[in-house]
């Protein structure tokens, strides 16, 4: 039986919306200790205004991770400087929730992207 059959689809993806802002700080604060020193992401109004700014750019994506059964955010997965030339590129950066770490959801999202 093929991994696809076996497996039940935990996680989707949504792009980030001004409304998520105050549930995506609140999970960034609570994970900062996990991310430092190798990511900074937005845990203040200003820095989520500034996220949302630089995902309205055409070479800028950016996806939350949510778990189906209850829309829980379990992470951010990020495409940031996307090239559409003759080869087309971009750099990936991703980050869990912490609570939600080492429990196979970024895995899952970062398949979905």
């Amino acid at each position: 039986m093929s991994e696809a059959l076996k497996t039940e689809v935990r996680t989707y993806l949504q792009a980030p919306g001004i409304a998520d802002g105050r549930e995506f700080i609140a999970a960034m604060r609570e994970s900062r200790a996990l991310h430092h020193p190798w990511v900074s992401a937005p845990c203040d109004p200003e820095a989520w205004r500034r996220y949302m700014e630089r995902l309205d750019r055409d070479n800028e994506a950016g996806f939350l991770v949510r778990r189906t059964w209850d829309r829980a955010l379990t992470g951010v997965v990020n495409l940031n400087i996307i090239t559409y030339e003759a080869l087309c590129s971009a750099y990936l950066s991703y980050y869990v929730v912490q609570r939600f770490a080492e429990r196979g959801y970024m895995k899952e999202g970062l398949r979905q992207v």
